[in-house]
């Protein structure tokens, strides 16, 4: 988290300086002002605001909060955890920094990449970095971006895990086979249901019903990052 933060104060003190060129002599940034905003995370991030208006930035807000948290790792004197999620949220906000001031942009496959090295230089172990995957309604079933790579078992459990996320009822037959031809495995109703019985026989997939266990959803969990295609 703090070199994350520490990333992310690079970027806006990089911006303002490098890139705009807003400090200096008849620049809309003296170079005393700037010798003393520099020190404070948040008076750069108020001049990155100021100027950079035309840019779909995130809240201001969210990049304080973040930040409060870093302090709070490194000066508090109460013990603190942050979870892996909230550096992934984190880790977004700075993706959509880079993009939007440098235009600099990565797929979630090089971002994950990127991110694994820099775990490799802290840490002699390294815990796997989860694919992503995202979902969102596809007429009435949901489809998932990311789950054309996945072999067919794992196919099915993160779309009728996706499905359980979206929708209240679990889906029928036909609604998880037409939800996994979307998301890219065009998948007959035999095959589908051969491999239903091995799903529950292993305990991923409740008897009964077209809803995942939670053996199989801490095994998902460990391995995927599942969310929806707006970020909830």
């Amino acid at each position: 988290m703090i070199i994350l933060d520490n990333a992310v104060e690079y970027t806006l003190k990089s911006y303002i300086v490098n890139d705009q060129r807003l400090v200096g002599a008849n620049k809309p940034i003296s170079r005393e002002q700037w010798d003393k905003d520099k020190r404070s995370f948040e008076k750069a991030l108020d001049w990155v605001y100021r100027f950079a208006t035309d840019k779909k930035l995130p809240d201001k807000s969210v990049i304080l909060s973040y930040h409060e948290t870093r302090n709070e790792l490194y000066h508090g004197t109460n013990p603190l955890t942050v979870t892996a999620r909230k550096i992934r949220e984190y880790f977004d906000q700075e993706r959509i920094l880079l993009r939007e001031l440098f235009s600099l942009t990565t797929s979630d496959e090089e971002w994950d990449r990127h991110t694994l090295d820099v775990r490799k230089a802290f840490t002699q172990e390294v815990e796997p970095i989860r694919t992503r995957l995202t979902f969102s309604r596809y007429e009435d079933e949901v489809l998932v971006r990311g789950a054309e790579r996945l072999n067919q078992r794992e196919a099915i459990l993160v779309v009728v895990h996706a499905f359980n996320m979206e929708y209240p009822q679990p889906p029928s037959h036909e609604e998880a086979i037409s939800s996994l031809r979307a998301s890219g495995h065009a998948v007959g109703r035999g095959a589908f249901r051969v491999q239903l019985v091995f799903l529950r026989d292993s305990g991923l997939v409740k008897k009964g019903t077209l809803q995942i266990t939670d053996k199989c959803r801490r095994q998902l969990t460990r391995k995927y990052f599942v969310n929806r295609s707006d970020g909830s």
